[in-house]
């Protein structure tokens, strides 16, 4: 997944979910945090004149979970080039058993065949000079 957590990758999608929290992490102090989320030391410079926590600043107390990671480890299957050739076929198969034209069917490049991939040149292509 991308910073903003906007787009998924087929690699996110393929990880394994765990049976219990891969990644748990519990505070051994009590932790706090000012408005932009950093980690600060001490509970006086969360709090405002009157004693108040600040609005947006939070803390955890001891021995609260704080972080905890629902995925394990990815599998190796998933490294290989031959489950994204297995992913492509299966995926392809799916959205032509809903396209009603035949002319609309998707077909899969055949990296033996005789003939070579192209690669779109637009403006937007930096890549091509």
């Amino acid at each position: 997944m991308n910073k903003r957590k906007t787009n998924v990758y087929p690699y996110d999608i393929c990880r394994e979910k765990a049976v219990k929290p891969a990644g748990r992490k519990e505070a051994t102090r009590n932790m706090f945090y000012d408005e932009q989320g950093y980690h600060v030391r001490t509970k006086k410079e969360i709090f405002d004149e009157d004693g108040n926590i600040r609005k947006g600043c939070k803390f955890i107390k001891k021995g609260k979970v704080y972080e905890h990671k629902i995925f394990i480890v990815k599998d190796n299957r998933f490294k290989q080039e031959s489950f994204l050739d297995e992913a492509k076929v299966f995926y392809t198969d799916l959205i032509n058993q809903m396209t009603l034209d035949d002319k609309d069917r998707l077909s899969i490049f055949d990296k033996n065949g005789p003939y070579l991939a192209t690669k779109k040149v637009g403006k937007n292509n930096p890549d091509f000079v």
